[in-house]
């Protein structure tokens, strides 16, 4: 439903559609999603219901959601031209180019991590110690590897598991000693450092993810 003529949201009428405008952390990611005005209040408020969604929602005259002080939706009139419709046609355009980019990056990805461990992720991961028994009923590895002239030696706990849409996929707690030799003294300075878990779909991905 187009209403060209609503221009502010103080002229919206109930059955006028209007657009819930969502923007993400420092203005980025933003979606549109078209509403419908259900009722406007004496005081200015707005109640709109989202096709396909149960409820209303409720909003200050000035597009703030009412209830939220720090929200990232708000809610505006439709631009000239615009429509639910071509709304709903950009949005489209918009995931399949962004379905699209995702592909791309994946395809890049993967052939980064094949020519990776040609070159030596393979050694690396052969070279790997396993701890005898693992650690409660896991099992732990050893590597080591340099980057950007500092040693690494993390513990790799290794973890079969789900994704969120329930395909398989490896998933590994790291942490270790980092250490580096400096030329002056000679001596080497050694730390303990920990990441947050790493997963991917092989342990190949997974390994690629810790030495870069």
């Amino acid at each position: 439903m187009s209403n060209e003529t609503t221009k502010k949201l103080s002229d919206l009428k109930p059955g006028d559609s209007a657009v819930i405008r969502y923007s993400g952390r420092w203005c980025k990611n933003e979606s549109l999603t078209p509403t419908i005005v259900t009722k406007v209040l004496p005081s200015g408020k707005i109640k709109t219901r989202t096709p396909g969604i149960t409820g209303e929602r409720t909003w200050f005259s000035g597009g703030d959601e009412y209830g939220h002080k720090y929200g990232s939706e708000s809610l505006r009139p439709l631009a000239d031209g615009e429509t639910a419709e071509t709304i709903a046609a950009d949005k489209k355009v918009a995931e399949a180019e962004k379905n699209r980019a995702e592909a791309a990056a994946d395809a890049e990805h993967d052939v980064a991590v094949a020519e990776w461990w040609k070159a030596e992720g393979e050694a690396l991961w052969n070279a790997a110690i396993e701890i005898p028994g693992g650690f409660m009923d896991e099992k732990v590895f050893i590597i080591r590897y340099t980057r950007y002239q500092e040693q690494y030696m993390p513990f790799i706990v290794i973890k079969n598991g789900k994704d969120w849409m329930g395909k398989d996929e490896i998933e590994a707690a790291v942490g270790g000693l980092t250490g580096r030799k400096y030329k002056e003294d000679k001596k080497a300075s050694i730390n303990t450092y920990s990441n947050s878990n790493l997963r991917g779909k092989t342990i190949q991905d997974v390994l690629y993810a810790i030495v870069r």
